[in-house]
Parts: C-alpha cells; structure tokens; sequence
C-alpha cells in the first residue's frame, strides 16, 4: 500500500506544480451571440420570447436584443408578428396553431442578420394529475405525476414559481415621510408580505422507456427543513410542455452543462445542438431550443400546519433601538437601513429593514390575487 500511496503523491504534487494560468477564448474573443428564450404557445395563450446576447465572463449581464422584427411562420409561410415589449421581450397574445402544421420562428435584428428555428410539430400536452409532497428530517420535497393515456407525449419539460407569505418580525406603526415621524396608513403597511421566486434549474423527464406513458413523483424541488417558505403558508405553480425528443436531448445535455459539473467524475462539458441558425452566417452558433405545444398548469397551497415540525430561525438576530428626539432626522434621512417602529416617551423606536419591512430582499406587500 505504501508503494501506491508515494507514487499518488508524486503525481499529485506534478501536476500541481505544472499548472499554468489558462485565458479563456470566450474572455479573448469576446462573443456575443443570440440568445433565444421560450416557445410557441400551440394552446389557450401568449407566445413570448426573449432575445439577448451572450457576454463576455468579464461582463455581469447578458445585453437584451432590442429592436428586432420576429414571426411565427407556419409551414406554407404565413407570417405572425410579435411585438417588441422592451429589454428584449417580444409577445404574440395568441398564435392561431393548426396541430396538421408545423411552425418556425424567424427573427431578423436590426443590423439586418436573419435567424430561423427548424419546423416543429405542436404538441398537446396533458394535464398535470397531481403535485404530491412529503416532509421528511431534511425538508419538505415537492414532486409532480401526469400521464398521457394516448400514449403520444413521452418527454415532458416543467417549470415552476413558488411564493410564500412573509412577516416582518417588528410591526411598523409609524413611517419617517416629509422630515417627520408620521403614523403609518394601513395600506402602507410592511409587516405582512409575500415573496416569489422562480425555478432556476433545468427540469426533464421522460417514460420513453416505459410501456405506458406515465409520469410519476417527478422531483420539482426540495425546500430544506426550516426555511423561511414553509413558515406560514406556501403555493407554488407548477408549468408542464410536452417536447420533441431532440429538445429533450438539447434540454438534458444544457442541464449537464449547468448543474451537475464540479468535479473530475462529473459528466464533462459538451455544447448542446439547437435548432436555430443563422441564415446570414451559417457558421456562427445561436442558443436555444424552438419547441411549440400547449402549457398545463396547477398548483397547491402547504400551510405550516399541515407539517409535523419546522425548525424556522431567524436568519437575524432582531432588536428595537431607541433613537432619540434630536437623532431621528439624522437617522431617517440619511440611510434607508432602518424602520420606524413605534412611540416612547424620550425618543421613537426603531430596528433595521431587515427586521421591520417585510420587503426586505424582494418582496411585496400586495396580496397575489390568487392568495386565499
């Protein structure tokens, strides 16, 4: 055993020793090619895509690509425009889709380069026949079951948004507005909130290999034992397309990519084909995955009472302070860090955003229409 461990270390301590520092070609060329996300919506709603361009690894954000002409094109040529919404978001309200046709996007920018997708066949997607969840010593893991009796949809692609209800930890009564401490009105209230957040991993999942096609306890996401979601009461929607197999493969090849890379064993990078080009400039690539079908979509309600136990601490330890008469205008006005709370006899109570505005991060005090 000796002898394998010293010839381990000797390679180990080469190859630490020979690293160089390596460029990237993507930092020295500096490319900046299209993006294109979303779908043609084949059901009951709006298509909307969003076009930018990719950045540097230098630069923070994609740039959205503005002021482009985009259609939908059925299979004889039949053009539906999509109109320019801003910051690179371009919407039809409805695309009149016949399932006998097959459909294609075409998008020409405005310095006059011209891009297709390939011909897509719509799909009808089934419904979505429950969205099961359990509670376990780790969390609470959230999974979804469909199926399609007609055999025809195998490969399933979902996304989600979950929004859950907030409570700051101090209720505000008072607000600093116009130089003064002022009483709070109660449509301006910051103690009771709710947040929204989106799906940001890639989610597939195929039944190609059985004999019905059946979709059962999908995993859609696991929320750790005591996080703030499940607090008070949680929803989360949850969107279901049906695809082709090649955007399957394009999807599941991207997640790969994106999610599970990291270490020596993990599966190594590939670039994954789309299936749109550049008309003006065959060689030059364009990212994304056309697909057209229908969306289904439902969603459920988890309320902290329905749970056996959750351990929810708060990630800040949250304290009044008394801020005296001759400091409030000082302290109100020149940082937004803290939050008027109540009266006391020689001064105004406060604490920091954090602990009273339930908007703290990204959340909002107007009820979601679909909140019970």
């Amino acid at each position: 055993m000796r002898k394998y461990s010293i010839n381990i270390c000797f390679a180990l301590s080469f190859i630490i020793s020979c690293r160089q520092s390596y460029i990237s070609p993507a930092i020295q060329n500096n490319p900046s090619f299209l993006v294109v996300d979303g779908f043609i919506n084949s059901g009951q709603g709006p298509t909307v895509l969003t076009l930018s361009r990719t950045a540097n690894l230098s630069t923070q954000l994609p740039s959205p690509e503005l002021n482009a002409t985009v259609n939908v094109l059925d299979e004889n040529g039949n053009a539906f425009a999509l109109t320019e919404k801003g910051n690179g978001v371009y919407s039809i309200s409805q695309v009149p889709v016949d399932y006998n046709k097959k459909y294609r996007v075409q998008i020409l920018t405005a310095n006059s380069k011209q891009y297709l997708s390939d011909l897509v066949t719509p799909k009808k997607t089934p419904a979505i026949d429950s969205i099961p969840w359990e509670l376990n010593n780790n969390g609470v893991n959230i999974f979804v079951n469909t199926h399609d009796p007609g055999n025809n949809s195998r490969y399933y692609r979902w996304e989600f948004a979950e929004t859950w209800e907030r409570h700051a930890f101090f209720d505000s009564q008072l607000k600093f507005m116009d130089s003064q401490i002022q009483l709070r009105d109660p449509a301006d209230q910051i103690f009771h909130c709710w947040k929204t957040d989106s799906a940001t991993n890639l989610l597939v999942g195929s039944s190609a290999n059985l004999q019905e096609d059946i979709i059962y306890r999908q995993p859609i996401l696991s929320i750790d034992q005591g996080a703030e979601q499940l607090k008070i009461l949680y929803n989360i929607i949850i969107y279901q397309y049906v695809i082709s197999k090649e955007a399957f493969v394009y999807w599941q090849n991207l997640k790969k990519n994106t999610e599970q890379l990291g270490s020596l064993f993990d599966a190594q990078p590939m670039q994954p084909i789309g299936n749109l080009h550049c008309v003006s400039n065959p060689a030059e690539p364009v990212l994304g995955y056309m697909s057209a079908s229908s969306v289904n979509q439902k969603r459920i309600f988890i309320s902290n009472t329905e749970l056996a136990f959750w351990y929810y601490v708060p990630a800040f330890d949250c304290q009044e302070m008394l801020i005296s008469s001759d400091q409030i205008q000082r302290i109100f006005s020149d940082t937004l860090l803290f939050v008027p709370i109540t009266s006391g006899i020689s001064g105004i109570y406060a604490a920091g955003v954090e602990c009273g505005d339930c908007r703290y991060s990204g959340a909002v005090n107007k009820k979601p229409s679909f909140w019970p």
